[in-house]
């Protein structure tokens, strides 16, 4: 075939697999990460680490000093027994009294401390009682020795705030202490009461911002007040804040003097926002193009700032256009992977001791098992999605001619002398043919594909991944065979 053929046949592949609205090198990275085979970002994932892990979700994450809060619908934690939240000391986990809800039912949706009682830590969720007697229904404060309700809220709470002095809770109740409130209360000389009308559905998170208190949910009005799921409280009623968005805000953040909220809307008014906004005075505007969920309900859950970076979790596959499974960072300019980030939902994030802990429903992380928490700690002079050098036993240079046909060579450096592993896999993930395996002394090799499967028999053109594999390292490089 002649080199114009086979550029005008590697040019159709890439505007075919363009079509998709991936590009071919995003097309790589997800099929290995979905091979198992480590990519850019992974290595960063702290692995086998289950004196972290919990046995059922983690949905909310806080750090008060020296502690980490987890809360969620976990009984073990770390294989302590630890009913729906646990203190994590930097070495290890430890139950906070007797926890809250009972064997069969209970979850905490967020764990928060506020300046009007920061010696305490405050619980809300789902649940009737805490510490195997205690009456807290849906909202409890740990005193650091044992646990009090709050009032009686006859459904969920979804989130608490300290706001013009007062504790403010919102949630999906309709009724507190046996009084009427709608969705959002506000404690008074230590009795509850409703801030303005309250709303018609659920309140799911709060913020704080510019002396304001932000509620949004799936809540559409106040009275007869639309506010298309976000208000901002003016003293005396409820307020839109811009135009809203078409579905609920399930997250907002308030992150370096900016609102960011998150959720499963993909506009506001006409303009595509792509489950996550920030506010910029008068209205909302997209972080670099948005998300790309993965299914009904799917969006952004979580935010947190790290290393100067905004990091969101969710449920998600690409941010911006760049593949991200639920997890990236936003850089100022750019989206950013982190590594093959997590098979399932992400819930929460916080900054701890350098690095970012991970709380979701999940069970891997990096490509690594990791139940439903991990952490992502990048080396100091690392960047995320960058692989460090001094630790691979082999460095793979480059594979050519590239396209092919009938053969191309994988040329590799190994650093130490090791065994090494080489095969070949197509786009479905499927082993076309096992090159073989040796061990190779330190110094350059190149290693042949005669474009054949492990009958000998020769494959169609198309996309394949040659794998390198030592241990645990595995490198990959794509190639095209055009025939």
């Amino acid at each position: 075939m002649s080199a114009l053929l086979v550029l005008l046949f590697a040019a159709a592949l890439s505007l075919a697999s363009n079509s998709t609205g991936r590009c071919s090198a995003q097309d790589s990275e997800a099929l290995l990460a979905d091979m198992g085979i480590p990519i850019p970002g992974d290595e960063y994932w702290v692995q086998d680490n289950p004196q972290l892990w919990a046995d059922e979700q983690i949905r909310c994450l806080h750090v008060q000093g020296e502690t980490l809060f987890a809360g969620g619908q976990f009984d073990s934690i770390g294989a302590v027994a630890a009913r729906r939240i646990a203190a994590w000391n930097g070495d290890s986990w430890s139950p906070l009294g007797g926890g809250i809800g009972d064997e069969e039912y209970g979850s905490a949706s967020e764990v928060e401390t506020i300046p009007i009682d920061s010696t305490g830590v405050y619980v809300v969720g789902s649940f009737w009682e805490a510490d195997g007697g205690v009456d807290a229904w849906s909202a409890a404060r740990w005193d650091g020795t044992g646990w009090h309700g709050l009032a009686h809220f006859n459904a969920s709470a979804n989130c608490i705030e300290e706001f013009a002095g007062a504790r403010v809770v919102g949630g999906g109740f309709d009724h507190v202490d046996g009084e009427v409130v709608w969705k959002i209360a506000r404690e008074t000389s230590g009795s509850w009461e409703q801030i303005g009308e309250g709303f018609n559905y659920l309140v799911l998170d709060m913020a704080v911002y510019e002396g304001t208190l932000i509620a949004g949910g799936t809540f559409t009005r106040s009275g007869e007040t639309y506010l298309n799921y976000i208000a901002r409280w003016d003293g005396q009623q409820w307020q839109p804040m811009g135009e809203g968005f078409d579905n609920y805000v399930k997250v907002m953040e308030v992150i370096d003097g900016e609102l960011y909220v998150g959720g499963s809307f993909e506009y506001s008014g006409s303009e595509w926002m792509g489950h996550l906004a920030k506010w910029n005075g008068s209205g909302w505007e997209s972080i670099g193009g948005g998300v790309a969920p993965m299914g009904p309900g799917a969006g952004v859950a979580a935010f947190a700032k790290y290393q100067g970076n905004l990091y969101i979790g969710g449920q998600f596959e690409y941010v911006g256009g760049v593949w991200a499974r639920n997890i990236a960072y936003w850089d100022g300019a750019t989206w950013n992977r982190l590594g093959a980030g997590t098979d399932r939902w992400v819930f929460a994030l916080a900054e701890y001791q350098g690095a970012l802990f991970v709380g979701g429903w999940f069970n891997l992380a990096g490509g690594q098992s990791a139940q439903n928490i991990a952490v992502w700690r990048p080396t100091t002079t690392g960047t995320p999605g960058e692989l460090p050098a001094g630790d691979e036993p082999f460095i793979v240079s480059h594979c050519s001619p590239n396209p092919f046909s009938p053969n191309t060579a994988l040329h590799f450096t190994a650093r130490v002398s090791a065994a090494v592993a080489i095969d070949i896999y197509d786009v479905a993930g499927r082993r076309v043919k096992h090159l073989g395996a040796g061990e190779f002394p330190v110094g350059e090799h190149s290693v042949v594909w005669l474009g054949d499967d492990d009958e000998g028999k020769a494959v169609a053109s198309g996309v394949y991944y040659l794998v390198l594999s030592s241990g645990s390292h595995r490198v990959a490089r794509k190639v095209v065979l055009a025939r």
